[in-house]
Order: C-alpha cells, then structure tokens, then sequence
C-alpha cells in the first residue's frame, strides 16, 4: 500500500493503481485526440483518452513533476473524471476498474483542495 502525503506535489509514493493509469499509454496524438474531441462521437479509445490525460496530469502533481495551480479548480477536474467514467462506451472496457480504483484514490487525495 502506498504511503499517504498530507501535500500533493511532495514526490508521493504511487499506489499499484496509479502507476499503472501513469504508465498506460494514449491511444491517440494530441492532434488526433483534438480533433476526436470535435466530433460527436465518443468512441472507447477517446474516451479512456480523456480520463488518461486528467489523470495522468493529476498523477504528475502528486510525484511533484506539476504544480497544481496548473489545473484551473481541482474539483472540477475530478468531476470531469467522474463523468468520463459514466460514459456508456467505458461500460465493458476492460480498464475500468483499474481507472475506478484510480479516480477513487485521486479524489481521496484533491477533493478537499479548492
């Protein structure tokens, strides 16, 4: 089990289920993933897309490699990630549970920063 920081952005100890969100790789080119992102269909790979780049930039805050004034308000952020996780085309992903596991943890750790 990973130790607890009481401050993100002090070089914190992943969990297995932040490691493994960090080292997932994107399915998409930040170009490609833009221009995914204005169409209307969310497809899987968009979607797992979306959650990984939150995430991993939340995972970058705690292992100290961002600050977190990079992110506009931190609960928003894990709103964001709860309603990407709500989307019917992530029901059968297989990385869903590893990515419920993460969005528990990461809330765990922002939601009281505002």
């Amino acid at each position: 089990m990973a130790e607890t920081v009481k401050k993100p952005g002090t070089g914190e100890k992943l969990s297995p289920a932040l490691r493994a969100v960090r080292d997932m790789p994107l399915h998409l080119s930040e170009e490609d993933y833009k221009r995914a992102m204005q169409g209307n269909v969310l497809t899987r790979e968009i979607s797992e897309d979306a959650f990984l780049r939150i995430a991993k930039s939340f995972i970058a805050v705690l292992e100290g490699h961002k600050k977190l004034t990079d992110f506009v308000i931190p609960n928003n952020m894990l709103n964001e990630l709860a309603r990407i996780l709500n989307r019917r085309v992530l029901a059968e992903s297989p990385n869903l549970p590893r990515f419920q596991e993460a969005m528990a943890e990461l809330r765990s750790k922002f939601s009281t920063l505002k």
